[in-house]
C-alpha cells in the first residue's frame, strides 16, 4: 500500500497537532485521501519510556490519490 510518512519530534500532547495537520491540511491540499487501513507510528524515542516528556517518531498514513 502507499503511505505518507511524517517525521515528528515533540513533547507529550503534541501528537494532536500532528493529526490535525495531516488530516485537515496536508491530505486535502495535496490530492490524497486516507484509506481505511490503520495508521501507525514507529517511535525512535518514546516519551513513555524516557525520563522526559519528548518523543521522536515516524507516523505512517495509508493514502490513495483522489
Amino acid at each position: 500500500s502507499l503511505y505518507a510518512i511524517f517525521h515528528y519530534e515533540g513533547k507529550y500532547g503534541d501528537i494532536c497537532k500532528l493529526m490535525t495537520y495531516i488530516y485537515h491540511y496536508w491530505l486535502p491540499n495535496n490530492g490524497y485521501e486516507a484509506k481505511t487501513l490503520p495508521a501507525f507510528a514507529n517511535y525512535h524515542k518514546n516519551h513513555y519510556l524516557e525520563g522526559n516528556d519528548t518523543f521522536d517518531l515516524d507516523f505512517y498514513v495509508p493514502i490513495r490519490v483522489v
